[in-house]
Order: C-alpha cells, then structure tokens, then sequence
C-alpha cells in the first residue's frame, strides 16, 4: 500500500509543479506581452487553444484534485483537517458543476467557478500560511484531531496537500479569466 501512496503523491506532486510552471510561464508571457505589444505566433496558439479548452481543461484539473483528495483520505488514510476539508467542499462542488456544463456544453462556466476557486484559494493561502510559519495555532488544524502540522505527506520538500489545493484553485482560476477574457470577444 506504501508503495501506491508514494507512486500517486509524487505522480500529483509532478502535476503540481508542470501546473505551477504553465501558469507562471503564460503569465509572465501575457504581461509582456501586454506591456511590450511584442507577441509570439506559437506561444499566441498556445493560449488559444488553452482559451478554446479551458472548460475540459477547469474540469480536469477538479476532477484530478478531487481524486486526489479522496485517495489521500480513503486509501491513504489521511484524515483530514478542518481547512481541508473547506478546501474539499469548494473544490468537489467545481467538479460536479463542472462536469454538468461538459454535458451541456455551457461555455460561461467561468462565472460559476471563479467565486469558488476564488474562496477556496483564499482558505488555502491562510492554511498554507499556517504550515510553513508553523502557527498551529492560526489554522483550525487541531492537535486533538487531524493535523498538516504531522507533516503527513511533504513531496520535494514543500508540496503538502494544502500547495496541492492551492495549486488546483489556481489553475482553475488562471483558466477562467482566461476564458472570461475570451468570452468577451465572442
């Protein structure tokens, strides 16, 4: 069993960190591209087709955070704290939404998933701030119940399941102002 928990928490921690770089990279890229007026033919392709797929690709990510979430908890047997699991009601909620706007092909997915990415985000940053300020005390993870200060699962050394969590939140919201911007222009 140690082995499956070792397989799909580095396998998610690598998904993390290709995440983290892909949206740090087309950030960097649209800013300066807005502030130089320089642009580049492939990385403009790339943004389309990540503007043209943002719906599956918002749902993905929902769906692998979600799957992970569960697998941490039902397989690995990591219980989660309070945080968490506020994390987990705004990210599976994206999931099912998500997966009902595949089906009927809604393309303003955008304003159902920025309030609860945004709201999820934002927990996720204060938990995060918790764990690596080692204020147990300003997290509601408790020391009688479950704790991300056990330090349960650190993959290369800082992802956690709460940088998983924040990880997915922004994608999800890089994605959808991505597609908001985009739906103006429609």
């Amino acid at each position: 069993m140690t082995l499956l928990v070792d397989i799909v928490s580095k396998s998610l921690s690598v998904l993390v960190i290709c995440l983290l770089l892909i949206i740090i990279f087309f950030s960097l890229y649209l800013l300066i591209k807005k502030i130089t007026k320089h642009s580049s033919k492939f990385l403009d392709k790339q943004i389309k087709f990540l503007k043209n797929n943002a719906l599956l690709l918002v749902f993905i990510i929902a769906l692998i955070s979600t799957c992970g979430s569960l697998f941490f908890s039902e397989v690995a047997g990591i219980e989660p704290c309070k945080l968490c699991w506020f994390q987990r009601i705004f990210m599976y909620s994206q999931a099912a939404i998500l997966a009902s706007a595949l089906y009927f092909k809604r393309k303003d997915f955008q304003y159902y998933t920025l309030p609860l990415s945004i709201i999820g985000i934002l927990i996720s940053i204060y938990h995060n701030i918790g764990i690596f300020t080692y204020q147990s005390t300003v997290t509601l993870c408790s020391a009688s119940g479950p704790s991300c200060f056990v330090g349960y699962l650190t993959i290369f050394g800082f992802i956690n399941i709460p940088i998983m969590a924040f990880t997915g939140f922004l994608g999800i919201i890089s994605l959808s102002f991505l597609n908001l911007k985009h739906d103006k222009y429609r």
